[in-house]
């Protein structure tokens, strides 16, 4: 997992977070971490894609690694995952635009993360979809990566 900047407490508040508001306070904490010219990746992971959320994860990660490999500083959304997937599991959380409206939107309304890199097949996902619309509300440059990475075999 990337917890490079993240403290012990940011690790235990993640175990025992029970909304998505709280988790944005998390990643607001990492995000302050973090150096400039921040970027992240959007794809399918819930919905769309390969129509399976362990093989998305997979295509997500493999991305992100690319993109660190080039040098870029990426907002790694990946250990947030395992608590997202805990809350929508909690009653009245499972409805996913309370975790765009409640994390990621205030997440991308700091002004930290300005680039997104879109992954083939995107426009599969309602999540993804949702990201390219507020990217172009919010003036978030938009990038769309060409090559697909095999997720696993």
């Amino acid at each position: 997992m990337p917890f490079g900047y993240w403290t012990i407490e940011d690790e235990r508040d993640l175990e025992n977070t029970k909304n998505f508001v709280d988790l944005y306070k998390i990643a607001k904490r990492v995000l302050a971490r973090m150096p400039d010219n921040l970027c992240m990746v959007c794809g399918p992971i819930t919905s769309g894609g390969l129509y399976s959320i362990v093989k998305n994860l997979h295509v997500f990660a493999a991305h992100i690694a690319r993109l660190e490999n080039r040098g870029m500083n990426v907002f790694n959304q990946m250990p947030f995952e395992s608590a997202m997937d805990r809350i929508r599991s909690l009653p009245g959380n499972g409805n996913e635009d309370l975790l765009l409206n409640d994390f990621y939107l205030p997440l991308f309304r700091t002004g930290r993360i300005r680039d997104f890199y879109f992954i083939p097949g995107w426009r599969s996902s309602y999540g993804a979809q949702w990201e390219h619309t507020r990217a172009i509300e919010l003036g978030i440059r938009r990038h769309y990566l060409r090559k697909k990475l095999r997720c696993c075999k």
